[in-house]
């Protein structure tokens, strides 16, 4: 799969439209455009963009990583850890804060 292809299908995953993704990253949409349908390679600062808005890591967005969702790394754990409770949607605000919590307890007492 083309960088392309697995900015689309992270861009689809997270329920962006085109328009809104490309304004959010700070282009424009026929830029978004051209880099989906593999006609121009993205900026560097752009692929860190994507990842970052599209909850994946840059490694996944350029083939290295297969796997869609990997978390960016623990130094941005406090951001990622919404991707994490994306999952554990059925819980409360309360909870999914609780849950939140003990992640980053959890990561600090590893370091």
């Amino acid at each position: 799969m083309s960088l392309g292809e697995r900015s689309r299908l992270a861009r689809d995953r997270q329920g962006y439209f085109q328009n809104e993704a490309a304004a959010l990253l700070g282009m424009g949409d026929s830029q978004l455009s051209r880099i989906e349908s593999n006609k121009t390679k993205p900026k560097p600062e752009h692929i860190r963009a994507m990842a970052i808005l599209y909850k994946v890591s840059s490694d996944y967005l350029l083939g290295i990583e297969a796997n869609y969702r990997v978390p960016h790394g623990v130094s941005v754990i406090a951001e990622e850890s919404d991707y994490y409770l994306a999952d554990l949607s059925a819980l409360t605000p309360d909870k999914r804060k609780v849950v939140r919590q003990m992640i980053s307890a959890f990561l600090q007492s590893e370091m």
